[in-house]
């Protein structure tokens, strides 16, 4: 004969089972909403660095075969309007995310030597207080993007481009069709190309990703949706450290998270990073790729939501 004690504990821990159950089931729709003035803050953090065993044939200056490497840091952040599509406009629907850039700052590494603001002034401060807006479709898709300012008020336009490069691609996953839940698995592609304006050539960045739902939790009654994320990457560039002056595209792997809330539609935190071992390297000022060099490249991104200042 059981005892009332051990009976309660029994019913307890159905209880919990059943509950850890039903949560195990649960499916929630995924998806990034953009509704008229919602402003929301985030911090941002990247990094690139590149490894190759060819000094001699793309530093200037060099005789000697040898080891380089160049490293850029960046960090800044934005605050970030919803504005919806007005009457009158070309596409009614056409949705802006307008962010406002501060506290941008960057750190370039040659050889594992910072270099200085009079070595190297071609910094992300200068987009500080400044407009980037995207166009989306209504379902988030990027259809075209503006800045207040012209490129050429930079003192290397192509600031801009690096920063879009590593921006852009990753405002948001691509999302399944239907409700998911814990260990539910889907695929997605993207697809980002932008002029690299001083070389006359294209950055281009290119994702086949898996996603799976790691876990479901619920915070403050909001559904919080954690992603795994693996992807096969392709990756064109312009690399501008110091001596280094290249082109690099190569192919790797990432592995990254999404935490998002999916009751409200916001991304609360990402971070990815990549590897590229082999790519193709060519200085800017040769017509044709390096032959015979080893070169890897380490890219890693971070976002963080700061705050939400109106839903």
């Amino acid at each position: 004969m059981k005892s009332p004690g051990t009976s309660w504990f029994l019913c307890l821990a159905v209880l919990l089972s059943i509950g850890t159950s039903i949560q195990a089931r649960e499916k929630v729709t995924l998806r990034v909403t953009y509704p008229d003035g919602r402003t929301v803050k985030y911090k941002h953090k990247y990094s690139v660095v590149f490894k190759s065993d060819r000094s001699e044939v793309i530093v200037p200056g060099r005789t000697r075969r040898g080891f380089t490497s160049g490293e850029i840091r960046g960090e800044w952040r934005s605050r970030e309007v919803i504005q919806a599509g007005a009457n009158g406009e070309t596409d009614a629907q056409t949705t802006r995310l307008v962010a406002r850039v501060s506290k941008a700052v960057n750190g370039f590494f040659f050889e594992n030597k910072r270099l200085t603001h009079d070595q190297f002034p071609y910094t992300l401060e200068q987009l500080d207080d400044r407009e980037l807006t995207w166009f989306l479709s209504p379902d988030g898709a990027i259809q075209r993007f503006s800045a207040d300012f012209s490129e050429r008020e930079l003192n290397r336009p192509d600031i801009l481009t690096d920063l879009r490069q590593v921006w852009t691609p990753e405002l948001h996953p691509v999302f399944p069709q239907e409700p998911v839940g814990p260990g539910d698995t889907w695929t997605g592609e993207t697809n980002f190309k932008t002029p690299i304006l001083v070389l006359d050539d294209e950055a281009v960045v290119e994702f086949k990703s898996t996603y799976k739902v790691k876990n479901v939790t619920t915070k403050k009654g909001n559904k919080v949706v954690t992603l795994e994320e693996d992807r096969d990457v392709r990756f064109r560039a312009s690399l501008n450290i110091g001596s280094l002056h290249l082109v690099v595209d190569g192919t790797g792997e990432g592995k990254g998270t999404w935490v998002i809330d999916a009751t409200r539609g916001i991304v609360i935190s990402h971070r990815i990073r990549t590897n590229l071992t082999r790519p193709e390297v060519r200085r800017v000022d040769h017509r044709k790729p390096v032959d015979n060099i080893r070169a890897e490249i380490d890219l890693s991104y971070e976002r963080k939501l700061d705050k939400v200042e109106k839903e």
